[in-house]
């Protein structure tokens, strides 16, 4: 027994130390694929840019919708397939919202009418709860929009 130990006892080193890394590779292998099967929760659903009635100030900031755990992967689909119809409903609600709501800093009564709106436009109470993001209040010249001009010639031709 003895002279089986002294003979072999680096082969069974060695096969030791590829067993040690084989499990320290296969556990990293497993932690980075369960990184990559998570997803985010959070989808944005755009910038949104209010002007307000006078025509001096806008207000523009994020919506951000926070999906369910169970439903994240296909909540992004259903999202992403219906991104420009929900975007127009947010922006139409939020054309008759009233001034004085964009004042409260939580937002809570315009967040509760957006979700109902984009659970409407879904046909199905899809999001969790909405956040508002980066919520500027701008004078209307800082907004960066290029004025936009008539020409006068095709007015002209237009008109009969």
């Amino acid at each position: 027994m003895v002279d089986i130990v002294r003979r072999y006892w680096i082969a069974g080193l060695v096969l030791l130390l590829v067993i040690i890394h084989g499990g320290i590779i296969g556990y990293i292998r497993s932690q980075a694929s369960k990184l990559q099967t998570t997803a985010s929760r959070e989808f944005s659903l755009g910038e949104f840019t209010l002007i307000s009635a006078d025509k001096t100030q806008c207000t523009r900031f994020q919506i951000h919708a926070v999906l369910p755990h169970s439903r994240r992967f296909a909540g992004r689909t259903t999202l992403q397939g219906n991104y420009w119809m929900i975007h127009e409903a947010i922006e139409q609600h939020l054309r008759q919202v009233e001034p004085a709501l964009l004042r409260d800093p939580a937002m809570i009564e315009i967040k509760n009418a957006l979700k109902k709106v984009v659970d409407e436009r879904l046909g199905e109470p899809l999001v969790e709860q909405l956040l508002i993001t980066n919520l500027m209040e701008l004078p209307i010249d800082r907004l960066n929009v290029p004025a936009y001009t008539v020409n006068e010639d095709l007015v002209q031709a237009s008109t009969p």
